[in-house]
């Protein structure tokens, strides 16, 4: 009886774990540009790129297929406020919706001279 309700327990606590693993969002950012990212279905990720503050200039992005992953949220991150035109992080909150593949085409330009961009990615996301 005490084994049964050891081996229950631990079972329990393995899904738990595996669950909670399972929770944690995935990073990734400009040096996984050209890269496949895997993801499960309902599990969140968080796009990171830097860009220097005060120069006009703002990450933007564009998903092929928002019906196989969505933004949900946009975040900037000051590094040093007291610095003028230090790194600044744009994050960029996505989140699994069903199972399939799209892309993800990231750009830094001024949002009045799109036609301009100073540099340019595209991330392939997989979702299982």
């Amino acid at each position: 009886m005490k084994c049964r309700l050891f081996l229950l327990t631990m079972a329990i606590v393995g899904v738990s774990v595996f669950a909670l693993a399972a929770a944690e969002p995935t990073f990734f950012g400009e040096q996984d540009a050209d890269k496949t990212q895997s993801l499960a279905v309902g599990q969140e990720a968080i796009l990171s790129l830097e860009m220097a503050g005060g120069t006009g200039y703002v990450w933007q992005i564009k998903i092929a297929d928002e019906s196989i992953v969505a933004m949900t949220k946009k975040e900037t991150q000051v590094g040093n406020p007291m610095l003028m035109g230090g790194p600044v992080k744009m994050l960029f909150f996505l989140k699994a919706k069903t199972k399939g593949k799209t892309t993800l085409d990231a750009w830094l330009a001024r949002p009045w001279k799109e036609d301009e961009k100073l540099k340019q990615f595209t991330y392939t996301i997989e979702v299982k």
